[in-house]
């Protein structure tokens, strides 16, 4: 059986706020904590309780979704976030990213897009379709060229840069064990250090990096 999600939704449109909880109130394994109209209620609430995944609108009137973003990875770092955007804007999607947001969604996908989303996110650790990682690569394309020589790669192993490729075809940990014939905490573990060599928050982040410095190839 699966576990229930614990989510959290912060908008300021109440007509797209309430029609986004009854959707997820009618999903099984989804159990909706928090609905919230602004960034400042929603950390309130998080201060009383727990949510495993928060879905965050970029454009609020009091805090924007970056600004609320980054205020809840220092409160909770294991929170995992969604950020909701009408436009789906590249330097919006990177900057959600690296404010510590794992994966960005456009308000007008799908409810199946939504669940997928919030899925990945919580099991896999972060989301990434295939439109946004294609505005993720063309965004780092510079005059042509898509490796970033403004700055110095790190250096990885053999087996740490075999790890960001499936991390990047979007493979779980469990999942990457099995195709390294590793423990998953061995898997764990070399994921860590590849956040530390990056600089990366999070999977997403990892992916970024290795777009912009050509270590896949696409």
């Amino acid at each position: 059986m699966q576990n229930e999600i614990r989510i959290a939704i912060v908008d300021d449109q109440t007509l797209f706020r309430e029609g986004l909880s009854e959707l997820l109130l009618n999903r099984p394994n989804i159990d909706l904590k928090i609905k919230a109209n602004s960034g400042k209620e929603l950390l309130f609430e998080l201060h009383k309780q727990d949510v495993d995944v928060v879905l965050i609108d970029y454009k609020m009137p009091d805090m924007n979704g970056l600004e609320v973003t980054e205020s809840i990875k220092k409160m909770s770092p294991s929170t995992r976030i969604l950020i909701m955007s009408v436009y789906n804007d590249r330097d919006l999607i990177i900057r959600s990213i690296e404010a510590g947001a794992r994966g960005f969604i456009s308000k007008n996908s799908t409810a199946q897009d939504l669940m997928k989303a919030i899925q990945d996110v919580y099991y896999q650790g972060y989301y990434a379709d295939q439109e946004t990682t294609q505005d993720l690569i063309q965004s780092f394309f510079v005059t042509g060229k898509l490796v970033d020589t403004s700055e110095t790669v790190a250096q990885f192993t053999d087996q740490e840069m075999q790890v960001i490729k499936l991390i990047c075809q979007e493979l779980s940990t469990k999942e990457i064990a099995e195709q390294i014939f590793r423990g998953v905490r061995t898997v764990e573990g070399i994921r860590s250090n590849i956040l530390k060599k990056t600089g990366a928050k999070n999977s997403s982040g990892i992916v970024m990096y290795a777009i912009r410095h050509g270590l896949i190839d696409l």
